[in-house]
């Protein structure tokens, strides 16, 4: 279920949404002010938020810009509804970071297609910001295991030499303990590598 929040002081918009949109399908959620709809965001995230500009008790340009310029809410996509279409209102609407500017009395099929297109994109950005961690994990792990494992091939070449010229038994033992603690770091940078390349296959 998509989660949807709707910022309408006059609760026409969302009334209506309310009564036609697939209840299965969407999750709604009112927001009666801007302060409200920050405070929402902030407890759940919503897969797309709608405003309605037909409500005269707040600047739809500074909401847009306040979310887009939160780190947290910046990827949302935003939907204004308007009472009429307006060119020169609907291209400042979009300059200043929403997604699309539909006319309030837009076909149910239509706003329905547009909020699904809304989410897709959400979450292909989603998609997207994951798979960039797990490039940014992989180049660290890269350098992770390279970095130690250079180190590690001198001890693990040092130990064994020591091991050959050492007749002390207690010393021997020492080693051997030294010389398995080291063979473990191997295995790890090993499992490292493992881990890397799959993060680079996915």
């Amino acid at each position: 279920m998509y989660k949807v929040l709707i910022l309408d002081s006059s609760k026409l918009a969302f009334e209506a949404l309310e009564s036609h949109l697939d209840s299965e399908l969407f999750l709604l959620q009112r927001a009666d002010s801007p302060a409200d709809l920050l405070e929402f965001v902030k407890v759940s995230v919503p897969d797309c938020i709608i405003l309605n500009v037909l409500s005269s008790s707040y600047d739809p340009f500074l909401i847009c810009g306040t979310l887009k310029g939160e780190r947290l809410t910046q990827h949302i996509p935003i939907l204004y509804l308007t009472s009429e279409p307006d060119p020169s209102l609907a291209s400042k609407l979009l300059s200043s970071g929403a997604y699309d500017c539909l006319p309030y009395d837009s076909s149910l099929d239509f706003l329905t297609a547009k909020i699904l297109s809304m989410i897709a994109l959400k979450k292909d950005y989603e998609e997207l910001q994951q798979l960039r961690r797990y490039q940014g994990l992989g180049e660290s792990l890269a350098i992770f295991s390279h970095d130690l494992n250079n180190p590690l091939s001198i001890a693990l070449g040092n130990i064994h030499w020591l091991s050959r010229h050492v007749t002390d038994q207690g010393q021997s033992l020492r080693l051997g303990r030294i010389s398995e603690a080291l063979d473990r770091i191997a295995k790890l940078i090993i499992k490292t590598r493992s881990l890397r390349e799959n993060i680079e296959k996915a």
